[in-house]
């Protein structure tokens, strides 16, 4: 089913009818659910354009009709239970910073916010292992950990919006990752309240051999599999040393093989961002740089001695493909203003206007021929197309496409957005690419999912049918709609 023209409705199933909220609620303490309309609506849209865009014109957007509030596993599994037992749809929600739509609510379902359960609970220093509540911020773990001398090494440009958690269900990653790994490579074990209210503890643990790692099983599940409320999570101390370099190259293909060179180093730069020529504009202006060539951002964390040789090590390799170094300055600049996302905000805010990122990842082979034909899909119905490259790993890399549409009203803003949307993921997935790296499926791409995974989605839905027979836990999220069990 295309995108072109459809409700948010038809996205995401409505629930069936809640049954008496006493019933759902019983044994739970009244400060922890709400059926008033005017909270209930609150939750009717995530950060995924569409649904920001249409409630910010005053339309109608799917919203529940019963919000729980829970502050620990027993009042999720409560809930679970009961609405098992109906058939009532149940939305997980953290902090709805999903930018594809895997937070949008089923249309007069349950949905569950965690913000309650935000506590830091144990802090192993001997293991290096932090446990926290699935509902904290991600800023506000990361800032009790520095405190104490610490860092997750987790920093995404949500890191302010969202929640372990959130981390968790998405398969999420960093900015740093070639340093600290993405999520999948920090958590140690797991707390899941499956589908029918059991609870299980996946203990932390460094590695195991007693069949398929069970915390895969949820890493990027968005909800539908289960409910996670805790997360063993892996720290390293505060490094020492941060230092930044910008390098300036005459041509993308160039520097696409210098990072391809770097990522493949024993121990690769641990912030790695490359930008084409129209993105680095900005940055370069910044610093007082002409514009108009990509731009390559290198970051290092560690000891001096470490870090020192990494630099020195980088920067004859930048040379080698004739880059010009351009000093730390334009690095620091990209630091300072990682997590403003204020530009994209105006732009969806913007009248008969929308803008978004795809973020798609693929095999080095393959890195170049995605970006040409991603960007020239998006070029067909954007008015502005930008792109870089980051997230670099020994086999490949990640691309973002943000790109920005504007129409004579936002009706026909919203189709040229979709099309984009269209365009890109088919053009970039022909050339190569994977359907997402680190934003998740939600609505916007669980039609492509049979494409992605050809016979392993019978897996996908194997795995949803036994744990969630009735298919209450968020449903149209991650496989396709009449897909889902």
């Amino acid at each position: 089913m295309g995108l072109n023209a459809v409700t948010l409705e038809q996205l995401v199933p409505a629930s069936r009818p809640l049954p008496a909220v006493d019933e759902l609620v019983a044994g739970l303490p009244t400060e922890a659910y709400t059926t008033d309309p005017e909270v209930c609506a609150r939750y009717g849209a995530d950060r995924w354009p569409i649904a920001s865009k249409r409630e910010l014109l005053g339309e109608r957007v799917p919203h529940p009709a019963l919000v729980v509030r829970p502050s620990n596993a027993e009042e999720i599994a409560k809930v679970l239970r009961r609405a098992q037992a109906c058939g009532v749809a149940v939305t997980p929600y953290g902090a709805g910073s999903s930018v594809v739509g895997g937070a949008i609510p089923a249309d007069g379902g349950i949905l569950i916010d965690l913000r309650r359960m935000d506590r830091v609970l144990e802090f192993d220093e001997v293991s290096l292992l932090v446990t926290a509540e699935a509902g904290i911020k991600g800023d506000v773990l990361e800032r009790w950990l520095n405190e104490r001398g610490y860092t997750l090494g987790h920093f995404p440009q949500s890191l302010h919006l969202s929640t372990l958690g959130g981390w968790v269900a998405t398969r999420a990653s960093g900015t740093f990752s070639s340093r600290y790994g993405n999520i999948e490579d920090i958590v140690d074990g797991l707390r899941v309240v499956l589908p029918d209210g059991e609870l299980i503890d996946i203990a932390p643990c460094p590695r195991r051999s007693a069949g398929p790692e069970l915390t895969d099983v949820f890493i990027g599940s968005e909800g539908t599999l289960g409910i996670v409320t805790e997360v063993d999570v892996r720290v390293r101390p505060v490094p020492a040393v941060r230092r930044f370099a910008g390098f300036r190259f005459a041509e993308l293909g160039a520097a696409i093989a210098t990072i391809r060179e770097l990522a493949q180093l024993d121990r690769a730069p641990a912030l790695v961002r490359l930008y084409d020529a129209e993105e680095a504009q900005r940055l370069l202006e910044a610093v007082g740089e002409a514009a108009g060539t990509p731009l390559l951002v290198l970051g290092w964390d560690g000891d001096e001695e470490t870090v020192s040789g990494q630099e020195t090590q980088a920067g004859a390799i930048c040379a080698r493909h004739g880059g010009a170094g351009l000093g730390s300055a334009v690095g620091e600049a990209w630091f300072e203003s990682r997590f403003d996302v204020a530009p994209l905000i105006a732009a969806i805010e913007r009248r008969n206007g929308l803008a978004d990122t795809i973020e798609i990842s693929m095999r080095w082979r393959d890195a170049e021929q995605v970006y040409q034909a991603a960007t020239t899909a998006a070029d067909r119905h954007a008015s502005r197309v930008l792109a870089h490259f980051s997230h670099v790993y020994p086999s490949g890399t990640s691309l973002y496409v943000i790109f920005t549409v504007e129409a004579e009203s936002d009706a026909a803003a919203e189709q040229a957005y979709l099309r984009v949307w269209e365009d890109v993921t088919t053009a970039a997935m022909a050339a190569g690419a994977s359907l997402s790296h680190h934003h998740g499926v939600g609505v916007a791409r669980a039609r492509w999912m049979a494409q992605e995974h050809g016979a392993g989605l019978r897996v996908l839905q194997a795995i949803k049918g036994a744990l969630d027979p009735a298919g209450i836990l968020n449903p149209g999220k991650l496989l396709p709609l009449g897909e889902q069990r």
